[in-house]
């Protein structure tokens, strides 16, 4: 084995590395109407507690998409001063726009 084959095999670990990394992004969602669910579960009408009706976000709040489970998108609200929340709360994917 030659004395290149190590280092050859570091640099191409690394391009991998930094090519994951590279497509990993953020990805915000936006509220399709004024009147989103937030949820702290994964269940239809399992409203957060400081979240539920008569409680809104408004369309210019957001949500750092954290995952999808099933019909549900899994995430961080942000409120529309890009600043975070409660922590992890579920939403309906049907009521947001990501991107």
């Amino acid at each position: 084995m030659s004395r290149e084959f190590p280092i050859l095999l570091v640099f191409a670990a690394s391009a991998l590395l930094i090519s994951a990394a590279a497509s990993a992004k953020t990805v915000y969602c936006f509220p399709k109407d004024a009147d989103p669910q937030i949820l702290r579960s994964p269940n239809v009408g399992d409203y957060h507690p400081d979240w539920a009706p008569p409680s809104g976000v408004g369309t210019g709040w957001s949500l750092t998409k954290l995952g999808r489970q099933g019909n549900f998108i899994k995430g961080i609200l942000n409120t529309s001063h890009g600043n975070p929340t409660t922590g992890v709360i579920y939403v309906l994917a049907s009521e947001w726009n990501c991107g």
